[in-house]
């Protein structure tokens, strides 16, 4: 296993599916423990994803209306996101108002 791809019969990878079980707890007990905590910011972060009419994040939107030489510009009519290491739960919101967010 040390450096080798070890593939199933459909080609997925032995350690991926090692992880799901791990994955499920993870999410389970970072929900659980946002809906019976006290700490207002994780449970205001659990909201926020969990709402699809969360704004995209300012950074991000500051991002994307610039050029590749860091001079503003006009703002996109879309935008396609892909938040790698989210998993089920995205914190970089989903609204930009007048512009399509994928």
């Amino acid at each position: 296993r040390c450096g080798r791809k070890v593939l199933d019969d459909k080609g997925i990878p032995w350690h991926w599916k090692d992880g799901i079980g791990w994955e499920l707890m993870f999410f389970f007990m970072y929900l659980r423990a946002g809906v019976l905590s006290s700490n207002q910011v994780h449970a205001a972060e659990i909201a926020g994803s969990l709402n699809p009419g969360m704004p995209l994040k300012q950074r991000l939107v500051e991002l994307l209306v610039r050029d590749a030489l860091g001079r503003s510009g006009e703002a996109p009519r879309s935008a396609r996101i892909l938040d790698i290491g989210a998993g089920p739960m995205s914190q970089v919101g989903y609204i930009w108002p007048g512009i399509d967010v994928q």
